[in-house]
């Protein structure tokens, strides 16, 4: 017998295997491509099969191009276990020429895989140029800027020292981007504490939005996307070469002397840029104030943030101008603790063409410097991270598919979390590197901690070394915060202490809580149908005594049954207008509140329950 299943088992295993083109399989999935070679504004039809269909269960479709996704979908699977789909080889994702990746797992967690390829011709190659630009700085020299572009090539490269940027100049000839290697030594962003603040970028005036990949000790790498069209790109950082660089700056939470004005009648500021759109981000600098004080900046009554100056009396700010700001011309106002003010009048511009800058969070990039180890004393080798989401912006429940690159790696994972509008990191995970650098993971768009509307970062760390990318979020829906009860005026609790005292009857206490319902003070949705509203049955002798009808429900069962079947939706005591007296337990309640026992929300929330259950039965409503 095990002579037999030897030979068995070695024949299965001299059986060939089976390679079907353009057809992958894994375990209990397939997945083909129609085609192997495609052009821009084909369409690919995907299909497959797998051997098991389970109830509930979607095929997850992934794409992939040189490690990015560029397109994911699930998929219903039928009956007999296939699956198909269609996909338009054409958008902003399919620029790159090569081999692309089609990926399709099946089961919880996406356990089962199958992978097929094929090649993708765009119909215009962006071709893509790495270059040094020396860079004049005129009576400082030069300084060399490093960029690779593509879609675009670059005229020329120059520092405009008032505004404290330096200008692309771009003749594009299609939809690309810029990577610019920005010197820190020569061109930089940093707030008052000397940590990293955001660049400004403006293209053709207008305030867009860009992804940092390198922040190193020695410079920041970014990289910007522009249209077919552009011609100038603003790097607006707080300082370039020639100008002042921030200086040391009191603790913004110390305390200040304020006891005179902080403003001078020669006090100067102003904003850059000067003309801004509706929600960007801008800074503010100024001089000729005194030093070391506290400021206030409004926009006309609205006041945005507050700052420090040096001991030169200088300063330099990053403000936001809110996305509910009215376009038009406004005032900015710098205001001092004793009510001095200077103020220019600008004009705001309202941009639709673009999404404005997601780089306006005020986020704190560490500045990253290569490790060194005392027991091995070798030079760490420069490590480059890619990281980027497969969209710009996802609603509630969205799939995020995240992918990137690391060029150099000492072992094999990468750090991910993303951070809110507000600066407050809502996920995290350590991701798998693949051998040649690939790293990729999904994340679902919402939960608990993402209540925020607005810009998010996905930042990947590796040892020193990070990358940043940016992508928008919104809630299906906002989220309602109950607006505030009225208060309560002070002769209900008064009401209830006399009440629960015995001083004052049940009407009067009752009158009180009719007015908190009909001032809205109390929430009490869905009322039922209140004794008072109710018409008086027919059968009903307005001359005799209610509580001879009540006293005969009680005592004639033959009474009862027929009270019951021909008036369901009334008690007896509804119908004949017995009124209800209320429970000793309810003015208890009152008596713990006016006594400070309960607070005066429980004490409301406590009269909205007992109504729901039923202490309607026990009171009069008369409006």
């Amino acid at each position: 017998m095990k002579f037999l299943l030897l030979i068995v088992l070695a024949f299965i295993l001299l059986i060939p295997v089976s390679v079907f083109a353009q057809e992958s399989t894994v375990s209990s999935i397939t997945v083909k491509t129609d085609d192997k070679n495609y052009d821009e504004g084909d369409t690919i039809v995907i299909s497959g099969k797998v051997n098991t269909t389970i109830p509930g269960v979607n095929v997850v479709l992934q794409i992939f191009t040189e490690g990015n996704m560029i397109e994911i979908v699930q998929i219903t699977v039928a009956q007999d276990g296939t699956y198909s789909h269609t996909v338009l080889a054409e958008g902003p994702l399919w620029k790159k020429p090569g081999t692309y990746v089609v990926r399709s797992s099946y089961e919880v967690g996406g356990g089962t895989i199958a992978e097929t390829e094929f090649n993708y011709l765009p119909n215009t190659t962006s071709i893509e140029t790495k270059e040094t630009f020396d860079v004049n700085a005129g009576s400082k020299g030069t300084f060399d800027v490093e960029y690779t572009i593509r879609g675009s090539i670059v005229k020329d490269i120059k520092i405009n020292s008032n505004n404290f940027s330096l200008e692309v100049e771009i003749e594009t000839t299609d939809d690309g981007s810029i990577t610019l290697d920005l010197p820190r030594e020569f061109i930089g962003a940093e707030k008052q504490d000397g940590k990293d603040d955001i660049f400004i970028i403006l293209i053709d005036g207008i305030d867009v939005a860009y992804e940092e990949s390198v922040v190193l000790s020695e410079s920041r790498k970014i990289t910007i996307n522009f249209e077919e069209g552009d011609s100038k790109i603003e790097i607006i950082g707080t300082f370039i070469i020639g100008t002042k660089k921030s200086t040391t700056y009191p603790n913004p939470n110390g305390y200040f002397e304020n006891s005179g004005p902080s403003i001078n009648s020669d006090s100067v500021f102003r904003t850059v840029p000067e003309k801004p759109n509706v929600g960007a981000s801008i800074r503010v600098t100024g001089d000729k104030f005194e030093a070391s004080q506290e400021l206030d900046f409004y926009i006309d009554t609205k006041k945005i943030g507050n700052f420090v100056t040096d001991e030169n009396g200088h300063f330099m700010t990053t403000m936001k101008i809110p996305d509910e700001q009215n376009d038009g011309r406004v005032d900015f106002i710098i205001s001092d603790s004793q009510d001095n003010e200077k103020s220019i009048s600008l004009r705001i511009e309202k941009i639709e063409s673009r999404i404005l800058n997601p780089t306006s969070i005020p986020f704190t990039a560490e500045i990253s410097t290569p490790s060194y180890s005392a027991d091995i004393p070798l030079i760490p080798i420069p490590s480059t991270i890619i990281v980027s989401t497969d969209k710009n912006s996802y609603n509630h429940g969205d799939i995020i598919s995240i992918s990137g690159n690391i060029d150099n790696f000492e072992d094999n994972s990468i750090s991910l979390y993303i951070t809110d509008s507000e600066n407050i990191k809502i996920w995290d995970e350590a991701v798998l590197i693949k051998d040649n650098g690939d790293f990729s993971t999904l994340v679902i768009a919402g939960g608990n901690n993402w209540a925020v509307n607005g810009a998010y970062i996905l930042t990947a760390t590796h040892y020193d070394y990070l990358a940043r990318s940016f992508f928008l979020f919104e809630l299906e829906s906002e989220i309602e915060i109950p607006e505030p009860r009225k208060q309560v005026p002070e002769w209900i609790k008064n009401n209830a202490e006399w009440w629960s005292q015995g001083e004052i009857n049940d009407d009067t206490f009752v009158s009180g809580i009719q007015y908190l319902m009909k001032e809205k003070i109390v929430d009490i949705p869905d009322l039922p149908e209140q004794a008072s509203e109710k018409a008086r049955p027919s059968f009903v002798d307005e001359t005799k005594d209610p509580q001879s009808y009540v006293d005969r429900y009680n005592d004639e069962t033959s009474y009862k049954e027929w009270f019951d079947e021909n008036y369901p939706d009334y008690t007896i005591e509804e119908a004949v207008g017995v009124p209800q007296p209320i429970p000793a337990w309810i003015k208890n309640t009152a008596g713990w509140w006016a006594e400070g026992m309960i607070t005066e929300d429980e004490f409301l929330k406590g009269i909205e329950f007992l109504t729901e259950k039923g202490f309607s039965k026990w009171i009069k409503w008369n409006f």
